[in-house]
């Protein structure tokens, strides 16, 4: 888990990666899912328990039409038992969250620029003004601060407006048509997996994480290389990816005039949170500094 330096960013790498295992046989395939059953159990994770429950209710609806009487009542029995195991988890990791407040100032951040947003890695920036009292005590009292709201489309919404979000969208539909229609299981599973990163990402923040990123980058273009071009060439995706050119220079310009304005925090109290913090790191490193300088060092 060190690796990956958050629990969270672990439960985001195994949602996405886990239904590549779906390809194997047997008892490497079981053996394997387990090993990534109990690294998920580790993480606490309630996005992702409810990412993969999601991803399992998926596989069965795919798989549905195929299978035969027996089949289904035991993909029943499996995501009954899923569910409740699921509840169970989410109800023994309950804890204390700050993510419906979040979302809600997601949307007030987009409400200030709803077209174009204010621009990617801008919403801590964009945040910091609007914070309620209420909001800031809770989040002193917590010692932590918000940059980013948990929720990847609200996140897309506040940094690129309807216009990036329609992109986004536009790339998510996209990808998974041209690699759930491949025949391979290969290609399947890594539709599988990317949706099951997007559900993760609805409720946690690591989907533009370059961990979880760039391997749903690769495993989609080899999901979608490995079976060579379409059969029927689509000429009408051309002004999309135009489209998209275009949105993204907007989306890197537009929001710089609102950053100078923008890039000073206002709010003093957050000011003082934000120098507590740098004070303790400062101090965790001084001391971690000591423990290991020998005689010698000192």
């Amino acid at each position: 888990m060190s690796s990956f330096g958050n629990a969270g960013y672990l439960a985001a790498f195994l949602c996405l990666s886990w239904p590549s295992l779906l390809v194997w046989q047997g008892r490497r395939r079981s053996s394997a899912l387990v090993l990534v059953a109990v690294a998920l159990l580790a993480t606490d994770s309630r996005a992702g328990v409810l990412a993969v429950f999601g991803q399992g209710a998926l596989l069965a609806w795919w798989s549905w039409p195929e299978l035969d009487s027996a089949q289904r009542r035991t993909w029943t029995k499996r995501l009954g038992t899923g569910l409740v195991v699921a509840a169970i988890l989410v109800a023994l990791w309950w804890r204390p969250t700050l993510r419906l407040q979040a979302w809600a100032l997601g949307l007030h951040v987009f409400a200030q620029h709803p077209l174009f947003g204010w621009g990617p890695g801008s919403f801590a920036i964009a945040a910091e003004p609007l914070l309620s009292p209420k909001l800031l005590a809770s989040l002193a009292a917590s010692r932590q601060y918000i940059e980013d709201p948990h929720q990847v489309f609200i996140l897309v919404l506040a940094e690129g407006g309807l216009l990036g979000l329609a992109v986004f969208v536009t790339a998510i539909v996209q990808s998974l048509r041209l690699t759930w229609r491949r025949s391979r299981l290969e290609a399947q599973a890594f539709a599988l997996g990317a949706l099951g990163l997007l559900l993760q990402s609805c409720f946690d923040r690591f989907f533009f994480s370059a961990g979880v990123l760039l391997p749903l980058f690769a495993l989609l273009g080899l999901a979608v290389a490995e079976a060579g071009p379409p059969a029927v060439p689509r000429p009408r995706w051309t002004w999309i990816a135009a489209l998209a050119s275009l949105s993204l220079i907007v989306w890197v310009i537009q929001p710089l005039k609102d950053w100078r304005v923008a890039v000073q925090p206002q709010n003093p109290r957050l000011i003082d949170s934000y120098k507590a913090e740098a004070d303790l790191e400062s101090q965790h490193q001084r001391l971690q500094a000591d423990a290991s300088a020998d005689d010698w060092d000192r």
